[in-house]
C-alpha cells in the first residue's frame, strides 16, 4: 500500500501517501462527506471505505478511479454490519443477512451491484476471507464459498455442509470449528 487513511476522534478522516493511491482526498471529489460521522475505515491494497454513523458507505479508490457516497446500496435500508475485504473485491454484509459486493476498478455506478457468485449470499451471519477468495457463514451453520476457483480453497468438504459455528482463514487456507468441538480444515 502506499498511501493511509486515519480515523479520528471527532469522526473524520485523515490520508496521507501517494494521491494515485488515495492518500489524497481533495482529488476524489468527495466533499465534505469525510469531516464527521465516520466510525470505521475498511481498506484493501486498492482503495478504502469509510463507514459513517448514519449507514452510508464513502468509498474513494486509491488506483485513482472514482469515488463514490453509497448513501443506500441496494434500496433495501438494511444498514452495514461489517465490511470484508481481499485484495480484490469489497463485500458487504449488511444486518439483514444479504451481502453486496463489488471489485476494484469499477465505476461508481456498478459499486455496490448484488453478487453474480452463483451462490446463496442469504442469511449470512459472518463472512471468513483469504486471499483470493470468500466463505461465508450462514446462520443454519452451513458454508458457501466463492472467488477465485484455481486452488483448493473453495473445495469445501461434504463434512463441513451443516454445524459450523466458526470458519477461520490464514489467507491460503480456511478451518471451520464444528458444533461438536471438531475442526475440519481445506485449501
Amino acid at each position: 500500500m502506499n498511501a493511509f487513511a486515519a480515523l479520528k476522534y471527532d469522526g473524520s478522516v485523515v490520508t496521507w501517501g501517494k494521491s494515485n493511491a488515495g492518500g489524497d482526498l481533495s482529488q476524489n471529489l468527495l466533499g465534505d462527506s469525510l469531516t464527521s460521522g465516520v466510525v470505521h475505515i475498511y481498506a484493501n491494497p486498492w482503495g478504502f471505505n469509510a463507514l459513517k454513523e448514519d449507514g452510508s458507505l464513502v468509498c474513494w479508490p486509491s488506483w485513482g478511479g472514482e469515488a463514490a457516497i453509497l448513501d443506500q446500496l441496494d434500496g433495501s435500508g438494511s444498514p452495514i454490519k461489517h465490511i470484508y475485504a481481499h485484495q480484490y473485491a469489497h463485500v458487504i454484509l449488511k444486518e439483514d443477512g444479504t451481502v453486496l459486493m463489488y471489485a476494484n476498478q469499477l465505476t461508481s455506478a456498478e459499486w455496490g451491484q448484488n453478487n453474480n457468485t452463483g451462490v446463496d449470499l442469504t442469511d449470512i451471519k459472518e463472512i471468513s476471507v483469504g486471499q483470493y477468495s470468500f466463505v461465508a457463514l450462514k446462520n443454519n451453520g452451513s458454508v458457501v464459498g466463492w472467488g477465485d476457483t484455481s486452488n483448493e480453497l473453495l473445495n469445501i468438504p461434504s463434512s463441513s455442509v451443516t454445524g459450523i459455528v466458526k470458519v477461520y482463514c490464514n489467507g491460503n487456507a480456511y478451518a471451520a470449528i464444528k458444533d461438536d468441538g471438531s475442526v475440519i480444515a481445506w485449501g
